[in-house]
Protein backbone atom coordinates (compact mmCIF):
# COMPACT_ATOMS: atom_id res chain seq x y z
CA UNK A 1 0.00 0.00 0.00
CA UNK A 2 1.32 3.45 -0.85
CA UNK A 3 1.06 6.26 1.62
CA UNK A 4 0.89 9.57 -0.24
CA UNK A 5 3.37 12.46 0.60
CA UNK A 6 0.32 14.49 1.52
CA UNK A 7 -0.92 12.76 3.67
CA UNK A 8 2.40 11.78 5.61
CA UNK A 9 2.82 15.82 5.79
CA UNK A 10 -0.23 15.94 7.23
CA UNK A 11 0.64 13.40 9.92
CA UNK A 12 4.19 14.81 10.65
CA UNK A 13 2.59 18.08 11.28
CA UNK A 14 -0.12 17.16 13.32
CA UNK A 15 2.69 15.33 15.57
CA UNK A 16 4.67 18.45 15.52
CA UNK A 17 1.98 20.64 16.84
CA UNK A 18 1.12 17.98 19.61
CA UNK A 19 4.70 17.96 21.02
CA UNK A 20 4.81 21.45 20.57
CA UNK A 21 1.34 21.72 22.49
CA UNK A 22 2.66 19.36 25.14
CA UNK A 23 5.95 21.29 25.41
CA UNK A 24 4.04 24.43 26.14
CA UNK A 25 2.20 23.37 28.50
CA UNK A 26 4.56 21.67 30.93
CA UNK A 27 7.26 24.40 30.29
CA UNK A 28 4.59 26.88 31.74
CA UNK A 29 3.58 24.67 34.53
CA UNK A 30 5.15 26.32 37.97
CA UNK A 31 8.62 24.34 38.10
CA UNK A 32 7.77 23.79 42.63
CA UNK A 33 4.89 23.37 44.39
CA UNK A 34 4.79 27.06 46.68
CA UNK A 35 3.64 30.36 45.54
CA UNK A 36 6.47 32.48 45.25
CA UNK A 37 5.40 36.06 45.77
CA UNK A 38 8.23 38.65 45.43
CA UNK A 39 8.30 41.99 47.06
CA UNK A 40 11.47 44.61 48.07
CA UNK A 41 11.27 46.62 51.33
CA UNK A 42 13.66 49.55 52.41
CA UNK A 43 15.73 47.96 55.20
CA UNK A 44 18.43 50.82 54.53
CA UNK A 45 18.38 54.47 53.23
CA UNK A 46 15.67 56.86 53.49
CA UNK A 47 12.65 55.06 54.45
CA UNK A 48 13.89 52.42 56.51
CA UNK A 49 11.80 52.67 59.30
CA UNK A 50 8.76 51.82 56.91
CA UNK A 51 11.14 49.23 55.65
CA UNK A 52 10.99 47.89 59.04
CA UNK A 53 7.58 47.64 59.25
CA UNK A 54 7.29 46.31 55.89
CA UNK A 55 9.30 43.45 56.89
CA UNK A 56 7.75 42.40 60.14
CA UNK A 57 4.65 42.37 58.34
CA UNK A 58 5.94 40.24 55.60
CA UNK A 59 7.58 38.03 57.98
CA UNK A 60 3.81 37.92 60.20
CA UNK A 61 2.12 37.24 56.60
CA UNK A 62 3.85 34.13 55.08
CA UNK A 63 4.11 32.63 58.84
CA UNK A 64 0.22 33.04 58.90
CA UNK A 65 -0.92 31.74 55.41
CA UNK A 66 0.85 28.66 55.98
CA UNK A 67 0.14 28.17 59.51
CA UNK A 68 -3.74 28.35 57.71
CA UNK A 69 -2.61 25.35 55.56
CA UNK A 70 -1.18 27.54 52.59
CA UNK A 71 -2.50 29.00 49.92
CA UNK A 72 -4.95 26.50 47.16
CA UNK A 73 -3.41 26.33 43.67
CA UNK A 74 -5.70 25.01 40.77
CA UNK A 75 -2.85 23.55 39.11
CA UNK A 76 -1.60 21.61 41.67
CA UNK A 77 -5.46 20.89 43.13
CA UNK A 78 -3.92 21.16 46.61
CA UNK A 79 -2.40 24.01 49.46
CA UNK A 80 1.07 24.85 49.38
CA UNK A 81 3.22 27.18 51.10
CA UNK A 82 3.78 30.68 51.08
CA UNK A 83 7.24 31.91 50.02
CA UNK A 84 8.22 35.14 50.44
CA UNK A 85 11.23 36.76 48.28
CA UNK A 86 12.43 39.55 49.92
CA UNK A 87 14.95 42.03 49.08
CA UNK A 88 16.58 45.37 50.69
CA UNK A 89 15.80 48.21 48.01
CA UNK A 90 17.96 50.66 50.05
CA UNK A 91 15.27 53.32 49.43
CA UNK A 92 16.45 53.80 46.09
CA UNK A 93 14.54 53.54 42.30
CA UNK A 94 17.64 52.33 40.72
CA UNK A 95 18.26 49.31 42.93
CA UNK A 96 14.33 48.85 43.34
CA UNK A 97 14.08 48.30 39.62
CA UNK A 98 17.31 45.70 39.68
CA UNK A 99 15.76 43.83 42.26
CA UNK A 100 11.76 43.28 40.78
CA UNK A 101 13.60 42.68 37.67
CA UNK A 102 15.56 39.74 39.35
CA UNK A 103 12.29 38.69 41.40
CA UNK A 104 10.93 38.46 37.98
CA UNK A 105 13.76 36.82 35.62
CA UNK A 106 15.67 34.55 38.25
CA UNK A 107 13.19 33.71 41.03
CA UNK A 108 10.49 33.68 38.77
CA UNK A 109 7.90 34.84 41.44
CA UNK A 110 4.24 34.34 40.88
CA UNK A 111 3.36 37.29 42.00
CA UNK A 112 4.51 40.96 42.90
CA UNK A 113 3.45 43.69 45.51
CA UNK A 114 5.11 46.80 46.23
CA UNK A 115 7.77 48.72 47.94
CA UNK A 116 7.27 51.81 50.18
CA UNK A 117 6.72 55.40 48.99
CA UNK A 118 5.00 56.80 45.35
CA UNK A 119 8.56 57.18 44.01
CA UNK A 120 9.91 53.89 44.16
CA UNK A 121 6.38 52.68 43.26
CA UNK A 122 6.11 54.95 39.98
CA UNK A 123 9.66 53.48 38.72
CA UNK A 124 9.72 49.86 39.06
CA UNK A 125 5.49 49.64 37.98
CA UNK A 126 7.08 50.47 34.36
CA UNK A 127 9.43 46.98 34.64
CA UNK A 128 6.58 44.97 36.18
CA UNK A 129 4.29 45.91 33.29
CA UNK A 130 6.72 45.10 31.22
CA UNK A 131 7.47 41.75 32.25
CA UNK A 132 2.84 41.67 32.67
CA UNK A 133 3.71 40.48 36.24
CA UNK A 134 0.99 41.09 38.11
CA UNK A 135 1.77 43.60 41.61
CA UNK A 136 -0.15 45.16 43.79
CA UNK A 137 0.54 48.73 45.12
CA UNK A 138 1.06 49.69 48.93
CA UNK A 139 1.63 52.71 50.47
CA UNK A 140 1.90 55.09 47.38
CA UNK A 141 -0.63 57.85 46.81
CA UNK A 142 1.18 59.22 43.65
CA UNK A 143 -1.83 59.57 41.01
CA UNK A 144 0.69 58.93 38.11
CA UNK A 145 1.10 55.64 38.82
CA UNK A 146 -2.16 54.85 38.00
CA UNK A 147 -2.60 56.52 34.47
CA UNK A 148 -0.08 55.49 32.15
CA UNK A 149 -2.24 52.69 31.06
CA UNK A 150 -0.73 49.90 33.07
CA UNK A 151 -2.63 46.61 33.27
CA UNK A 152 -0.98 44.67 36.04
CA UNK A 153 -0.66 47.16 38.55
CA UNK A 154 -3.10 47.56 41.10
CA UNK A 155 -3.41 50.14 43.96
CA UNK A 156 -5.14 49.61 47.14
CA UNK A 157 -5.30 52.90 48.54
CA UNK A 158 -6.65 56.48 47.87
CA UNK A 159 -3.96 58.57 46.02
CA UNK A 160 -3.51 61.91 47.01
CA UNK A 161 -6.37 63.76 45.73
CA UNK A 162 -8.53 61.51 47.50
CA UNK A 163 -7.12 62.48 51.03
CA UNK A 164 -8.87 65.70 50.37
CA UNK A 165 -12.41 64.03 49.06
CA UNK A 166 -12.11 62.09 52.32
CA UNK A 167 -13.78 64.82 55.32
CA UNK A 168 -16.36 65.72 52.62
CA UNK A 169 -17.31 62.47 51.83
CA UNK A 170 -17.82 62.12 55.63
CA UNK A 171 -19.40 65.62 56.43
CA UNK A 172 -21.83 64.65 53.02
CA UNK A 173 -22.85 61.17 54.48
CA UNK A 174 -23.74 62.84 57.93
CA UNK A 175 -25.58 65.57 56.22
CA UNK A 176 -27.50 63.25 54.38
CA UNK A 177 -28.70 61.26 57.40
CA UNK A 178 -29.57 64.10 59.41
CA UNK A 179 -27.02 63.86 61.76
CA UNK A 180 -25.26 67.37 60.80
CA UNK A 181 -28.37 70.08 59.60
CA UNK A 182 -26.77 72.87 58.41
CA UNK A 183 -26.64 72.61 54.43
CA UNK A 184 -24.54 73.39 53.00
CA UNK A 185 -22.04 73.50 55.59
CA UNK A 186 -20.04 76.45 55.65
CA UNK A 187 -16.15 75.28 55.20
CA UNK A 188 -12.35 77.04 56.20
CA UNK A 189 -9.77 75.63 54.58
CA UNK A 190 -5.91 75.84 55.60
CA UNK A 191 -2.57 74.61 54.14
CA UNK A 192 1.04 74.91 54.08
CA UNK A 193 2.22 75.76 50.26
CA UNK A 194 4.68 73.19 50.57
CA UNK A 195 3.54 69.53 49.83
CA UNK A 196 -0.28 69.22 49.92
CA UNK A 197 -1.19 70.78 46.34
CA UNK A 198 -2.50 67.21 44.92
CA UNK A 199 -4.58 67.22 48.84
CA UNK A 200 -6.12 70.69 48.36
CA UNK A 201 -6.90 70.30 44.81
CA UNK A 202 -8.87 67.09 45.83
CA UNK A 203 -10.16 69.19 48.21
CA UNK A 204 -11.38 71.91 46.17
CA UNK A 205 -12.37 69.43 43.61
CA UNK A 206 -14.90 67.76 46.39
CA UNK A 207 -15.95 71.09 47.37
CA UNK A 208 -17.34 71.58 43.90
CA UNK A 209 -18.70 68.45 43.12
CA UNK A 210 -20.81 68.76 46.19
CA UNK A 211 -21.27 72.35 45.89
CA UNK A 212 -25.44 71.90 47.23
CA UNK A 213 -23.63 70.37 50.61
CA UNK A 214 -20.61 72.93 51.19
CA UNK A 215 -19.62 76.64 50.60
CA UNK A 216 -15.93 77.73 50.84
CA UNK A 217 -16.16 80.41 53.06
CA UNK A 218 -12.29 80.69 53.36
CA UNK A 219 -8.81 79.74 52.89
CA UNK A 220 -5.67 80.14 54.06
CA UNK A 221 -2.57 79.09 53.02
CA UNK A 222 0.78 79.51 54.76
CA UNK A 223 4.50 78.48 54.70
CA UNK A 224 5.83 75.88 56.02
CA UNK A 225 6.93 75.75 59.74
CA UNK A 226 5.47 79.70 60.40
CA UNK A 227 7.35 81.04 63.49
CA UNK A 228 3.63 81.92 64.67
CA UNK A 229 0.17 80.84 64.00
CA UNK A 230 -1.38 84.38 65.59
CA UNK A 231 -1.93 85.64 61.68
CA UNK A 232 -3.88 82.51 60.65
CA UNK A 233 -6.07 81.82 63.34
CA UNK A 234 -6.82 85.51 63.53
CA UNK A 235 -7.89 85.57 59.77
CA UNK A 236 -9.93 82.56 60.12
CA UNK A 237 -12.03 84.26 63.54
CA UNK A 238 -12.75 86.85 60.75
CA UNK A 239 -15.36 85.02 59.30
CA UNK A 240 -18.08 82.84 59.77
CA UNK A 241 -17.78 79.25 59.51
CA UNK A 242 -18.66 75.35 60.45
CA UNK A 243 -15.68 73.41 59.85
CA UNK A 244 -12.12 73.74 59.50
CA UNK A 245 -10.12 71.23 57.51
CA UNK A 246 -6.35 71.76 57.74
CA UNK A 247 -3.67 70.06 55.67
CA UNK A 248 0.09 70.21 57.47
CA UNK A 249 2.56 68.29 58.76
CA UNK A 250 2.57 67.50 62.92
CA UNK A 251 4.42 70.17 64.05
CA UNK A 252 2.19 72.75 62.28
CA UNK A 253 -0.44 70.98 63.60
CA UNK A 254 0.42 71.13 66.82
CA UNK A 255 1.17 75.39 66.30
CA UNK A 256 -2.46 75.31 65.02
CA UNK A 257 -3.43 74.04 68.05
CA UNK A 258 -1.60 76.10 70.68
CA UNK A 259 -3.00 79.16 68.81
CA UNK A 260 -6.70 78.28 68.86
CA UNK A 261 -6.25 77.42 72.63
CA UNK A 262 -4.77 81.04 73.09
CA UNK A 263 -7.47 82.41 71.18
CA UNK A 264 -9.99 80.88 73.03
CA UNK A 265 -11.42 79.80 69.15
CA UNK A 266 -12.92 76.16 68.39
CA UNK A 267 -15.38 75.66 65.40
CA UNK A 268 -17.79 73.60 65.88
CA UNK A 269 -15.93 70.69 63.39
CA UNK A 270 -11.99 70.43 62.94
CA UNK A 271 -10.12 67.92 61.14
CA UNK A 272 -6.16 68.02 61.04
CA UNK A 273 -4.26 66.19 59.00
CA UNK A 274 -1.84 64.25 60.97
CA UNK A 275 -3.01 64.96 63.97
CA UNK A 276 -3.33 61.14 64.16
CA UNK A 277 0.03 60.37 65.77
CA UNK A 278 0.69 58.25 69.24
CA UNK A 279 2.36 61.33 70.72
CA UNK A 280 -0.48 64.19 69.83
CA UNK A 281 -3.30 62.81 72.86
CA UNK A 282 -0.78 62.79 75.09
CA UNK A 283 1.20 66.00 74.13
CA UNK A 284 -2.12 68.08 74.69
CA UNK A 285 -4.40 65.84 76.98
CA UNK A 286 -8.35 67.47 77.01
CA UNK A 287 -7.01 70.29 74.83
CA UNK A 288 -7.61 67.75 71.45
CA UNK A 289 -10.76 66.47 72.94
CA UNK A 290 -13.48 66.11 69.99
CA UNK A 291 -10.46 67.11 67.10
CA UNK A 292 -11.10 64.36 63.66
CA UNK A 293 -7.92 63.38 61.89
CA UNK A 294 -7.93 60.67 59.14
CA UNK A 295 -6.65 56.98 58.52
CA UNK A 296 -6.66 54.87 55.24
CA UNK A 297 -8.90 51.95 56.97
CA UNK A 298 -10.30 51.49 59.99
CA UNK A 299 -8.68 49.34 62.16
CA UNK A 300 -9.17 45.81 61.63
CA UNK A 301 -11.68 43.71 64.54
CA UNK A 302 -9.03 41.12 66.01
CA UNK A 303 -10.83 38.39 64.23
CA UNK A 304 -12.03 40.48 61.18
CA UNK A 305 -10.50 37.64 59.40
CA UNK A 306 -8.69 34.48 59.33
CA UNK A 307 -5.55 35.28 57.96
CA UNK A 308 -5.85 38.74 59.81
CA UNK A 309 -5.72 36.81 63.73
CA UNK A 310 -2.98 34.67 62.47
CA UNK A 311 -1.37 37.76 61.11
CA UNK A 312 -1.98 39.43 64.34
CA UNK A 313 -1.15 36.82 66.73
CA UNK A 314 2.23 37.07 65.39
CA UNK A 315 2.84 40.34 66.03
CA UNK A 316 1.63 39.70 69.24
CA UNK A 317 3.87 36.66 70.25
CA UNK A 318 6.50 38.68 69.37
CA UNK A 319 5.74 41.70 71.44
CA UNK A 320 4.99 44.16 68.26
CA UNK A 321 2.25 45.70 69.03
CA UNK A 322 -1.06 45.56 67.30
CA UNK A 323 -0.16 45.81 63.79
CA UNK A 324 -0.44 49.54 62.39
CA UNK A 325 -3.14 49.75 60.48
CA UNK A 326 -1.47 51.85 57.59
CA UNK A 327 1.80 50.26 56.89
CA UNK A 328 0.93 46.68 58.40
CA UNK A 329 -2.94 46.02 57.94
CA UNK A 330 -3.44 47.36 54.59
CA UNK A 331 -0.58 44.89 53.63
CA UNK A 332 -2.32 41.93 54.72
CA UNK A 333 -5.64 42.98 53.24
CA UNK A 334 -3.36 43.02 49.75
CA UNK A 335 -2.66 39.79 50.18
CA UNK A 336 -5.99 38.62 50.56
CA UNK A 337 -6.60 40.11 47.01
CA UNK A 338 -3.81 38.01 45.88
CA UNK A 339 -4.61 34.97 47.62
CA UNK A 340 -8.17 35.03 46.86
CA UNK A 341 -7.39 35.28 43.12
CA UNK A 342 -4.83 32.62 43.20
CA UNK A 343 -7.15 30.04 44.85
CA UNK A 344 -9.62 31.04 41.98
CA UNK A 345 -7.75 30.89 38.79
CA UNK A 346 -4.52 29.77 39.48
CA UNK A 347 -1.13 31.42 38.69
CA UNK A 348 -1.36 32.38 35.21
CA UNK A 349 -0.97 35.99 35.05
CA UNK A 350 -3.57 36.74 32.43
CA UNK A 351 -5.82 35.08 34.46
CA UNK A 352 -5.20 36.98 37.33
CA UNK A 353 -4.96 40.18 35.64
CA UNK A 354 -9.14 39.56 34.51
CA UNK A 355 -10.09 38.29 37.86
CA UNK A 356 -8.85 40.99 39.71
CA UNK A 357 -10.41 42.90 37.59
CA UNK A 358 -13.66 41.33 37.52
CA UNK A 359 -14.30 40.14 41.55
CA UNK A 360 -15.15 42.10 44.65
CA UNK A 361 -13.29 41.23 47.53
CA UNK A 362 -13.24 40.60 51.30
CA UNK A 363 -10.38 41.42 53.60
CA UNK A 364 -9.51 42.29 57.00
CA UNK A 365 -10.27 46.34 56.21
CA UNK A 366 -13.36 46.19 54.20
CA UNK A 367 -14.57 45.15 50.78
CA UNK A 368 -12.13 45.55 47.75
CA UNK A 369 -13.44 46.09 43.97
CA UNK A 370 -10.61 47.45 41.28
CA UNK A 371 -11.94 49.52 38.71
CA UNK A 372 -11.55 53.17 36.68
CA UNK A 373 -11.33 56.00 39.18
CA UNK A 374 -11.90 59.90 37.74
CA UNK A 375 -10.56 63.39 40.29
CA UNK A 376 -9.41 66.13 39.61
CA UNK A 377 -9.74 65.57 35.89
CA UNK A 378 -7.24 62.88 36.22
CA UNK A 379 -8.71 59.08 35.09
CA UNK A 380 -6.74 56.28 36.86
CA UNK A 381 -7.15 52.82 36.29
CA UNK A 382 -6.45 49.80 38.82
CA UNK A 383 -7.75 51.91 41.80
CA UNK A 384 -9.66 49.94 44.06
CA UNK A 385 -13.22 51.94 44.04
CA UNK A 386 -13.85 51.51 47.57
CA UNK A 387 -11.52 53.37 48.94
CA UNK A 388 -12.65 56.36 50.75
CA UNK A 389 -9.98 56.59 54.12
CA UNK A 390 -11.37 56.79 57.48
CA UNK A 391 -12.30 59.83 60.34
CA UNK A 392 -11.75 59.12 63.31
CA UNK A 393 -12.25 61.45 66.78
CA UNK A 394 -10.49 61.97 69.48
CA UNK A 395 -13.46 60.68 72.36
CA UNK A 396 -12.89 60.44 76.07
CA UNK A 397 -8.74 60.75 75.38
CA UNK A 398 -9.06 57.59 72.43
CA UNK A 399 -9.54 57.82 68.78
CA UNK A 400 -12.74 56.92 67.76
CA UNK A 401 -13.98 55.57 63.60
CA UNK A 402 -16.78 57.96 63.43
CA UNK A 403 -16.65 57.08 59.57
CA UNK A 404 -17.81 55.55 57.19
CA UNK A 405 -20.35 55.14 59.79
CA UNK A 406 -20.69 50.68 58.87
CA UNK A 407 -17.46 50.78 60.58
CA UNK A 408 -17.89 53.14 62.87
CA UNK A 409 -17.31 52.49 66.55
CA UNK A 410 -18.96 55.95 67.69
CA UNK A 411 -20.82 58.32 66.88
CA UNK A 412 -19.16 61.81 65.32
CA UNK A 413 -19.65 64.41 68.16
CA UNK A 414 -21.13 67.68 66.17
CA UNK A 415 -20.77 70.36 67.38
CA UNK A 416 -17.91 71.16 69.19
CA UNK A 417 -18.17 73.49 72.35
CA UNK A 418 -17.10 76.98 70.60
CA UNK A 419 -14.74 77.53 73.45
CA UNK A 420 -11.74 75.44 75.30
CA UNK A 421 -12.93 76.39 78.67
Amino acid sequence: MKISYKIIAIICVIVVVIAAGVYYYYTTLPTTEMVKIGVTVSLSGTWANYGELHKKAWTAAEWAVNELGGIYVPEFNKKVPLKIIMYDDASDSTQAIKMYEKLITEDKVDFLFGPFGSPLNLAITSTTEKYKKPIIVINAVNYKIFTRGCKYVWGVQLVSFGYGYTPFWALKDYIDKGLITEKPLKIALIYDTSEWEPMVEGAKDALQKYSEYFNLVVEVPYELGAASFEPVISELQRHEFDALIGFSTYSDICGIVKYMKMANFRPKFVLLFDANLPEFIPQFGSDVEGICSYWDWPIPKPNATPLYSKFREYFLAHNWGEPNVVYQGALCAALEVAIQTIEKVGLNSEKIRDYINEAEFTTCVGKMKFGTVTMCGQTMEGMNIYARGCVFQIQNGEYKCVWPIEYADSTLRYPLPPTFS
